[in-house]
C-alpha cells in the first residue's frame, strides 16, 4: 500500500510542480485511504460505485428487503407448520373432574327436587350468617 502512496505523491508532484506538496498526518491517512482503494486491480474498482449507492441508500433498501424475506418467511411456515393439539380449556377440565369426585363419592344419591333444601323459603333465608343459622 505504501508504493501506492509513494506513486501518488509523485503524481501529484509532477502534475503540481509549482506547489510545494507536503503531506500531514492526517492527509496522509486521508490520502492512503483512498489511495488504497485506487490501486485496487481494475476489475474491483468497477464495483465500488455500487458499494457507495448501497451505503448511501442503506436505510431505505434494507427496509423492503426485510419486508419482503418476512412475507414470504411467514407465508412458508404457514404453509408448512403444524397446528398444535387442541386441549380442553382448564374450566372444563375442572368440571370433568369435580363430576368425576362427585360420582366416586356417592353423589349420585341427590336429594329430590321437591325437597328444594338449596332454594331458600323467604328472602331473608338468602343470606344468613353462620350463627343465625338453623341446624336442622
Amino acid at each position: 500500500m505504501w508504493s501506492c502512496v509513494n506513486e501518488y505523491k509523485e503524481r501529484q508532484r509532477r502534475e503540481h510542480p509549482a506547489t510545494l506538496f507536503t503531506f500531514s498526518h492526517s492527509t496522509l491517512l486521508y490520502h492512503t485511504f483512498w489511495v488504497g482503494f485506487q490501486c485496487l486491480p481494475s476489475q474491483h474498482s468497477e464495483m465500488w460505485p455500487l458499494m457507495v449507492l448501497l451505503r448511501t441508500y442503506a436505510p431505505y433498501i434494507t427496509l423492503p428487503v426485510a419486508g419482503v424475506i418476512g412475507f414470504i418467511g411467514y407465508n412458508i411456515e404457514k404453509r408448512f407448520h403444524t397446528p398444535p393439539p387442541s386441549r380442553p380449556s382448564i374450566e372444563d377440565q375442572r368440571n370433568e373432574r369435580l363430576l368425576k369426585e362427585m360420582v366416586e363419592d356417592g353423589g349420585g344419591s341427590l336429594p329430590p327436587l321437591s325437597e328444594r333444601k338449596f332454594v331458600p323459603k323467604t328472602i331473608f333465608e338468602k343470606n344468613i350468617s353462620p350463627s343465625l343459622a338453623k341446624d336442622d
